[in-house]
């Protein structure tokens, strides 16, 4: 990628925490892209404005923790995807050493066990797409707090989940949900112990054979090019952070992960109208991107 164009995206990343709301009402979903995109952004540049407005968003969420939590594990997106606030109270605890945030990703997690416990987590191909939401918060409240209890049963899950992948011959699970699935494998990744070598080396098999299936059948990239930009931006995210992590080669993906990136993004074009999905996956694939 040209520095230029880097430099643009940073821009854009930096004039949308500025402007953006931290309004805990908004749609979560894509909200939570921005989070974790804010995350990313202060690991590579150390540019405290990233940290401030995670920092901000969860001070105002925890004023209202009640009322957050009365809204996490509604069985929809939205309800989901709030399991991915933990990650950031994990992040702010690290940062800060305040307890206050290691307490509230343990009220995060409550929730979660009721909803692991639920026929709603059972693995299904309509539920694909929400791993993205709940196993990366699953995956680093075990590592870090439950002595990895939980691994069996989150390695169970996946192994399931790409069955259900790898059995799809009729291509009833839609590409832009087998995508997000790749999403939740590579981030489950990054806060799994690798010292946990056997469990480690499951999920890294399963993005590699899903990134080789997705991105290198002919028919299934051509229409991956098709997809909405946000989906083609989180491809380019799967691809480059799997290359920084180790997971694949850089010499046989790094071309084609740019090439999506350059698909979804136009430098030229003013892209401070895109909604919150659509810029957090934008800053989650430029953290990753140099």
């Amino acid at each position: 990628m040209r520095c230029e164009t880097h430099e643009k995206l940073i821009g854009i990343a930096k004039n949308y925490i500025s402007n953006a709301p931290l309004d805990v009402d908004i749609p979560v979903v894509d909200h939570a892209y921005v989070l974790n995109g804010c995350v990313c952004m202060y690991k590579m540049t150390k540019d405290k404005a990233y940290f401030d407005y995670v920092i901000r968003y969860l001070d105002s969420v925890i004023m209202q923790k009640e009322k957050f939590l009365d809204k996490t594990y509604d069985n929809d997106e939205n309800g989901l995807s709030l399991f991915d606030i933990g990650i950031m109270s994990d992040f702010a605890f690290d940062e800060t050493g305040e307890d206050k945030y290691k307490e509230f990703s343990g009220l995060i997690y409550k929730k979660l066990s009721k909803f692991l416990k639920s026929d709603d987590s059972s693995v299904k191909a309509s539920s694909l797409k929400n791993f993205q939401n709940y196993m990366p918060f699953y995956t680093d409240y075990e590592t870090r707090w439950n002595k990895k209890n939980g691994y069996n049963d989150i390695c169970d899950r996946f192994r399931d989940a790409f069955e259900l992948v790898n059995n799809d011959k009729e291509r009833s699970i839609g590409l832009s949900d087998k995508i997000l699935f790749l999403k939740s494998v590579v981030d489950c990744l990054s806060v799994l112990s690798i010292q946990i070598y056997e469990d480690y080396r499951l999920l890294e098999d399963i993005l590699r054979q899903g990134i080789e299936k997705l991105f290198f059948k002919n028919e299934d990239f051509e229409k991956v090019l098709e997809l909405e930009d946000k989906d083609i931006i989180i491809s380019a995210y799967i691809l480059l952070k799997s290359i920084q992590e180790g997971h694949i080669s850089s010499e046989k993906y790094k071309a084609l992960a740019d090439s999506l990136f350059e698909k979804a993004f136009d430098p030229e074009e003013n892209s401070d109208h895109k909604d919150a999905g659509y810029t957090g996956a934008l800053m989650m694939a430029t953290a990753f991107s140099k």
